[in-house]
């Protein structure tokens, strides 16, 4: 089975960052790039993660730039752009890079695609797509099994919840205010209540809450569009590279 960096390649047009023959400590497969000794910085902790080699790939490279002027002029902003900001969902030959502000179209390659990658970040600081197991959603550094029919029903609850002025805050930890659980009636919140704590703490049910939103809400509550990346193609097949 391919390792994610190297269906992320793909998209790549081969570039070459190094060309040191080795195993690669990201794929564990045999690769050229660079001396991993010589790439790895004092920061780096995800050791855990490491396979035995002695290079990074630059099918692992790719996946690691900090700099990327692909990424640039995928979101049509003015300076390279850094993996790891963004949600990585790759669906048959497309990439779809996507920003906090996209959770839509995220849901939607989430339920009604079958993605072989499907990466969700949300802090944009750590990178990810290395870590990621094929054929399941990764929320930041958490596997989750697919299960569309329990993230479509969580979503929904929680966007109605959203909608009658509950917040996510009160969902995710259970700490309603009486008016709004009142205002909504005691029956109806019990019956939403009763399905949310069998999942509270699970990384769906966080995922679930991360994508539920309000008509016109685009990024954590707040209102409007993204102005880098809204309305932008952002979805790239492979074949458009060769």
């Amino acid at each position: 089975m391919n390792h994610p960096c190297e269906i992320m390649y793909q998209f790549s047009d081969a570039k070459i960052y190094g060309e040191t023959h080795g195993v690669c400590r990201i794929t564990g497969k045999e690769s050229t790039g660079v001396i991993f000794e010589k790439w790895v910085k004092d920061t780096f902790t995800d050791f855990a993660y490491l396979k035995p080699g002695t290079i990074i790939s630059n099918e692992a490279l790719f996946c690691f730039e900090e700099q990327s002027e692909l990424l640039m002029r995928m979101t049509g902003r003015d300076k390279p752009q850094r993996f790891r900001t963004y949600s990585h969902i790759v669906v048959g030959a497309d990439w779809h890079l996507l920003s906090k502000a996209q959770k839509l179209e995220i849901y939607d390659l989430l339920v009604n695609a079958d993605p072989v990658i499907a990466v969700i970040a949300d802090s944009g600081q750590k990178h990810l797509l290395f870590k990621h197991r094929i054929g399941t959603w990764q929320f930041e550094t958490e596997t989750i099994m697919r299960d569309k029919k329990t993230l479509r029903m969580l979503k929904e609850m929680a966007d109605e919840l959203l909608a009658e002025k509950f917040s996510k805050a009160e969902i995710l930890t259970a700490q309603y205010k009486q008016y709004k659980v009142i205002d909504y009636g005691l029956a109806r919140w019990r019956e939403k209540e009763s399905i949310f704590k069998q999942y509270r703490g699970s990384t769906i049910f966080d995922l679930s809450i991360w994508l539920s939103q309000t008509k016109g809400e685009t990024n954590d509550g707040k209102e409007g569009t993204d102005p880098g990346i809204s309305g932008v193609q952002t979805a790239f097949s492979f074949m458009d590279w060769n």
